[in-house]
């Protein structure tokens, strides 16, 4: 990593726990994340869709991690490589599973949450 010049030690790498199956998520110290898609078709998609979406949405004023670094060049790792800005916050799997929610249509559902 030190052809970036991001500043950042072997000893500063640590995976983060994901639920995800593109991609294996890795910190970069405090402020960055690297994200490795398996060698899978759908996932090396998935990182240059993201490489081309995340720049635009950030630039457009989405509140997305900036994209810092795109590395095609695939003498690291036989796959595309991704730089993020780390997003403040905790995963979603941190949070456990989702609630339920009432079906539609419900008297929690309704306006005033009132019975017809």
């Amino acid at each position: 990593m030190d052809r970036y010049q991001l500043g950042i030690g072997a000893d500063a790498v640590r995976p983060v726990r994901s639920t995800g199956v593109m991609h294996s998520v890795y910190a970069l110290g405090d402020h960055l994340v690297l994200r490795v898609p398996k060698d899978h078709r759908e996932a090396i998609a998935d990182t240059y869709t993201g490489s081309v979406a995340a720049p635009v949405a950030h630039a457009a004023g989405v509140r997305t991690p900036a994209l810092v670094v795109f590395d095609d060049e695939r003498d690291i790792a036989p796959v595309p490589l991704s730089i993020f800005e780390r997003a403040a916050g905790e995963p979603l799997v941190h949070l456990g599973p989702p609630r339920p929610r009432p079906a539609v249509g419900s008297p929690r559902t309704r306006p005033g949450g009132l019975a017809p």
